[in-house]
């Protein structure tokens, strides 16, 4: 996406490296740190080698993912063995609370954390993340696994 927690990462952390992908380059160009490597991809090909990254996170962007099981592989494929895999997405308890199109997916704890178990040895879930400071009603959880 626009990377903006990329781009606050990368200023309150400086001197770790960044990297992102999106399907649309056009997007990415909202990633204004130039030492934020972008490619171009997708949560079922992500552009980047095996056991890279020590941290791979996807924020809103599963529930737009046509194969989540696939997305969810992918993620652990380019992780680390004993990093780290956060999904921030949205919380099917929370149906009701915004008006949505229909091909959007909202995953209850125990979906994402189950898929997510293939993958990792072990998954927690934090729920009620805040949003740009704002009251989200239990909009947003964060499913956070160890990748095996």
């Amino acid at each position: 996406g626009k990377g903006r927690y990329l781009n606050r990462l990368a200023e309150d952390f400086p001197g770790e490296s960044y990297y992102a992908a999106d399907l649309s380059e056009r997007v990415m160009e909202y990633i204004a740190n130039p030492e934020i490597e972008k490619r171009q991809g997708s949560l079922t090909h992500i552009p980047y080698a095996d056991s890279r990254f020590d941290i791979v996170y996807t924020c809103e962007a599963l529930e737009h993912a046509v194969d989540i099981r696939s997305s969810v592989r992918e993620m652990a494929r380019v992780s680390k063995s004993g990093g780290r895999m956060i999904i921030i997405d949205k919380n099917r308890d929370a149906l009701g609370n915004l008006v949505i199109g229909e091909w959007e997916q909202w995953f209850s704890e125990e979906e994402l954390g189950q898929i997510m178990g293939e993958y990792c040895e072990k998954v927690e879930v934090r729920h009620d993340l805040a949003y740009d400071g704002g009251d989200v009603k239990g909009l947003f959880s964060g499913w956070i696994g160890v990748v095996r």
